[in-house]
């Protein structure tokens, strides 16, 4: 009589081997990290489009349209606009921050002065030429990238603002491929 069925040693050699596959695969497949940083930049991305929105219906409300002007967000912050949109053009890093502080609600830090912040947060850094070639925009990105060297011209985790033309809204653009 013959029985059919696994030994003990086969199921135990099965049992290792999907072990190690499990082990070398799962990090490939699993890395929440990145993931993490993805949600992290589109979520972000998508708080600011809230909050230029928000900033422009208040400009349109104080009449405040045209090629310059000054909006009032009711919080001791008069943010300076382009076409009725922020405007992120001229000042320092901190003179953004604080800008940005009065019309999103996001914790951004400069990224010279606050070398040892003990959580992950964005900064931002400007440039006279954007990855896509747009003109004076405002980058920001993860402090721990901006640590570990990360950041560079070509660096593309990050989330980009373009300020309005007029003939363009402003430009909201994330780059996630070296997230």
């Amino acid at each position: 009589m013959r029985v059919k069925g696994f030994t003990l040693i086969e199921l135990v050699v099965v049992i290792v081997l999907l072990g190690v596959i499990a082990v070398v695969a799962a990090p490939r497949y699993l890395d929440f990290r990145v993931d993490g940083k993805i949600a992290a930049m589109n979520n972000f991305a998508s708080a600011l489009r809230s909050g230029v929105d928000l900033v422009h219906a208040k400009a349109i409300i104080q009449g405040q349209e045209g090629e310059t002007g000054k909006a009032d967000l009711g919080n001791g912050t008069n943010l300076d606009l382009a076409y009725g949109y922020p405007d992120m053009s001229y000042g320092n890093l901190d003179s953004h921050i604080t800008k940005l502080s009065g019309w999103l609600n996001a914790e951004v830090v400069n990224r010279q002065t606050n070398k040892d912040w003990p959580r992950e947060v964005m900064t931002m850094d400007r440039s006279q030429v954007g990855l896509d070639g747009a003109k004076r925009v405002i980058q920001f990105f993860f402090m721990s990238d901006s640590k570990a060297g990360l950041v560079n011209s070509k660096f593309e985790c990050m989330v980009q603002y373009q300020n309005a033309t007029e003939s363009s809204t402003p430009i909201i653009t994330t780059y996630l491929d070296a997230c």
